[in-house]
């Protein structure tokens, strides 16, 4: 648009043929007047004046002065702006209005108000607050720079809060960072079935559902009012075998070593042996079938139960002695406090220890034999046969 103002009618000053093109072009037969935000143009008029005035925004932003009937403008304009061009003889004064549309403006207007989508693929940037009545959704990430108190905000993906954050109610999917998020004593912390959580500092918690917690500490007690206590876990086999050299286990929870001996269906005389070691102390126990004679076998079971704590070593080993034959067997255990399957490693495996030959046994030894089979088949017989009658 167009429009030459003379404040006085003299044909020698004129200002005609204001109009702008795309910049430095070649072709300015036909005016440009729509650009993109930022995009450069050029400007050129007729008129035979001598020194020229282009202003912007009103006339309070020289954007030219000289004597060239023509500009560049290389930065373009950010909204709609309309041009004003200005020359005079010292008598009269002429004015050259011309309109620049652009297509995406730039704007910063006080209040905007939006009945549809509005998509801004940029940077948008509030200085003051903002308020929406619905939903406002943000697919990237959201920087509230110091504004951090919200009434209700629900994030789907990943929100990073590095200062404190006042918030009446909190949904969330994933919570993660290294960062604490802390509520005040009037503040209920709801997280979803299956949360993780690395670490907890609270005065109460209540769990309907499963708990999965890393690591827990408990300064007081632990009262367990209708609800069950899960502690030990399953019975883990280490070695089985009648004998074995030393070998060492670590514990990585709190536990009981196991050493059990199973005589059963073995000769007799046959004697096995196992030594628990663990804080300094030894703890051996032994089992053994006392008789040969198959009516009247009296196998004696041998089994030792250790506390171990988290972080300690024990030793284990298992030997045999007594006749040829069949001997005990050492079944060595450990029963972790917890449920998790990886509770102990094997820091020493066990060397193999060839059994110990005995030679055979001296008259002691037999007297000791006889005497517990005949112990045996009298404990056989009805025990008011053997009491002596009356007045005997």
């Amino acid at each position: 648009m167009q429009n030459n103002i003379s404040h006085k009618d003299q044909a020698s000053l004129y200002l005609t043929n204001f109009i702008s093109f795309p910049y430095q072009s070649s072709n300015q037969d036909v005016p440009v007047m729509q650009f993109t935000a930022g995009e450069p143009l050029s400007l050129s008029w007729a008129s035979n004046g001598s020194e020229f005035q282009l202003y912007a925004a009103g006339g309070s932003n020289l954007l030219y002065s000289g004597a060239t009937p023509s500009f560049d403008l290389q930065q373009g304009f950010q909204q709609n702006t309309t041009l004003m061009l200005t020359t005079n003889d010292s008598v009269t004064t002429l004015y050259a209005f011309l309109t620049i549309i652009i297509s995406n403006p730039v704007l910063t207007p006080d209040s905007m108000d939006v009945s549809g989508d509005q998509t801004d693929s940029g940077t948008l940037t509030v200085q003051q607050t903002l308020y929406t009545q619905k939903n406002l959704t943000i697919a990237d990430n959201l920087n509230t720079g110091s504004n951090n108190s919200f009434n209700n905000i629900s994030v789907s993906q990943q929100t990073n809060v590095s200062g404190a954050a006042t918030m009446k109610t909190l949904s969330v999917n994933e919570i993660t960072g290294g960062s604490t998020l802390t509520t005040d004593s009037n503040t209920t912390l709801v997280l979803p079935d299956n949360a993780n959580i690395s670490r907890l500092d609270t005065t109460s918690v209540t769990a309907s559902g499963t708990s999965n917690i890393s690591d827990l500490t408990v300064s007081g007690g632990i009262t367990s009012g209708n609800a069950s206590i899960a502690m030990i876990g399953s019975l883990q086999l280490i070695k089985q075998d009648i004998s074995f050299g030393e070998m060492d286990i670590t514990a990585k929870t709190d536990g009981f070593a196991i050493a059990l001996i199973d005589p059963t269906n073995c000769y007799g005389g046959t004697n096995s042996y196992s030594v628990i070691t663990y804080d300094g102390q030894e703890y051996s126990v032994n089992g053994v079938y006392l008789s040969e004679n198959p009516g009247h076998n009296i196998p004696k079971y041998g089994y030792c139960c250790i506390p171990v704590q988290k972080g300690g070593t024990w030793k284990c080993s298992a030997s045999t002695e007594g006749s040829a034959g069949n001997a005990p067997v050492v079944s060595i255990y450990w029963a972790p406090l917890g449920g998790g399957s990886d509770s102990y490693t094997i820091t020493r495996e066990a060397k193999a220890s060839a059994g110990i030959n005995v030679k055979p046994p001296d008259l002691q030894q037999q007297w000791q034999t006889d005497f517990l089979q005949t112990l045996a088949a009298a404990m056989q017989k009805d025990p008011a046969a053997s009491q002596p009658s009356a007045g005997q």
